[in-house]
């Protein structure tokens, strides 16, 4: 649904319903031509590796599909694909970051949906908390192609509640490479990853 029916600016109807929806994907598709330089991001590639050591190869062999939602141009499916020869790989462009704060909650059921039991959802986003952009006052929506930050307890929280568990957070990022994902102080990240199942 448009932007302007979710915010209650008042009914829409007849061609301005239509109107308002073709003025919303314009918008989405604008934000993902921003967000294009993600994919030539000489980290892009590595990151895919640290979701792919999340999900065993025994996950994706019995499940036979990955849903790789960030995947833009596709160089980080490769990866995937790489690892995974005999799972099928669809991509699909939707970024938690990327999404109106109206719709998170929407794609994160539409994820629980999709998945099977014993499914995992693996997903990586930029730390509201990251030490550098604390110091500086920067924010992760500075960036023109985000349009919502997810503090990693409250995005936690809405996996919970779409019924996930086993939730993990790892830190990600470039840091990453020479502290590994596990440092205690998580605000070092620039990135986390979050690993949930779906029981």
């Amino acid at each position: 649904m448009p932007d302007v029916v979710r915010r209650g600016r008042g009914p829409v109807e007849g061609n301005s319903l239509v109107e308002a929806r073709a003025g919303a994907l314009a918008r989405y598709r604008q934000r993902n031509r921003d967000q294009m330089g993600a994919e030539h991001d000489d980290f892009t590639v590595e990151r895919y590796g640290q979701m792919a050591r999340h999900l065993s190869r025994d996950r994706a062999a019995s499940r036979g599909v990955v849903l790789d939602v960030g995947s833009s141009i596709g160089c980080g499916g490769a990866r995937l694909t790489a690892r995974w020869p005999d799972a099928t790989v669809i991509g699909l462009d939707v970024v938690g970051e990327r999404l109106a704060a109206s719709d998170v909650d929407p794609v994160l059921c539409e994820f629980q949906r999709v998945l099977r039991v014993g499914g995992r959802l693996i997903l990586t986003t930029p730390n509201p908390g990251y030490l550098k952009n604390r110091l500086t006052g920067a924010s992760v929506v500075d960036n023109p192609a985000h349009l919502t930050q997810h503090d990693a307890s409250v995005l936690r929280f809405r996996l919970r509640m779409h019924g996930f568990r086993r939730i993990r957070v790892r830190g990600t990022g470039r840091v990453s490479r020479y502290l590994g994902s596990r440092f205690p102080l998580r605000c070092v990240y620039g990135s986390y990853l979050m690993t949930a199942d779906k029981r």
